[in-house]
């Protein structure tokens, strides 16, 4: 059974096998971003399983994650949750073949890790404003 979550903020989801680097990206968004609501898995079928549930407005992930199905999960977190957008985070600065090969998988963001903080304030300016409905 899916597992939902009650939350009146925008919910996020960070999918890293690395305890040490899920924590420490958790912590970064609590602080740089009270205004969102952060859940975690530590593999694909968690994230999943997470994600069939209700309410995750974003899914950050490591993009080598799994090395060889990558593509695949991002087109199943698609068909899971197609309104969730799904940033991917990379370490590798000059590799369009994997970020063309990403693109394709669908509509999604990609994040250098070498530039984080930066680049993630700015995904979650989007989000809040995607989120945030003026009536």
């Amino acid at each position: 059974m899916a597992e939902t979550f009650e939350t009146d903020r925008p919910l996020v989801l960070i999918v890293e096998v690395h305890d040490i680097l899920r924590a420490a990206l958790r912590a970064w968004i609590e602080i740089a971003v009270p205004a969102v609501s952060v859940i975690e898995a530590d593999c694909i079928e968690g994230a999943l399983a997470i994600l069939s549930g209700k309410g995750v407005n974003l899914v950050l992930m490591d993009i080598r994650l799994r090395d060889v199905h990558v593509f695949e999960d991002i087109r199943a977190f698609h068909r899971v949750a197609p309104a969730a957008a799904i940033v991917m985070l990379y370490t590798m600065l000059h590799d369009t073949t994997v970020a063309d090969a990403s693109r394709a998988a669908g509509p999604f963001g990609l994040v250098s890790a070498h530039h984080l903080s930066l680049h993630l304030l700015s995904v979650f300016r989007i989000l809040l404003s995607r989120v945030v409905c003026v009536c």
